[in-house]
């Protein structure tokens, strides 16, 4: 593999690309999750299918620039999707994000918290 500039304009390039691919996601998330938590989950597969085919299209309408070193691209493309990946797995493992609200009441046949069974007798 060859390095120079022609390799770090590579690495900027890729890296960025992907970078946005996925800041797109988290836009998306932080936007439509906090005003309708239950349809996240469908706007993320609209948004996924748009970005897959709009990110296509961009990069065959702008075709491979001369400078791009093909290794070096491929390579930290990889690299940053697996980083970025291991990031947000790791990062969101420690989030604790209520989607749905509690139940005001539990109603009959709840199991209760405070030690006591539905009938009345201390647990065993």
């Amino acid at each position: 593999m060859t390095t120079g500039p022609a390799a770090a304009g590579s690495v900027a390039f890729a890296a960025a690309v992907v970078i946005a691919f996925f800041a797109i996601s988290l836009l998306v998330g932080h936007f439509v999750g906090r005003r309708n938590p239950a349809g996240a989950i469908g706007m993320f597969a609209v948004v996924y299918l748009i970005k897959i085919v709009g990110f296509a299209a961009l990069l065959i309408w702008i075709g491979t620039p001369a400078w791009i070193n093909p290794p070096w691209f491929g390579a930290t493309g990889i690299a940053t999707v697996v980083v970025w990946q291991t990031v947000e797995l790791w990062g969101f493992s420690r989030v604790r994000l209520q989607i749905f609200n509690d139940p005001e009441d539990p109603g009959q046949g709840a199991s209760p918290t405070s030690g006591v069974t539905p009938g009345g007798g201390p647990r065993a």
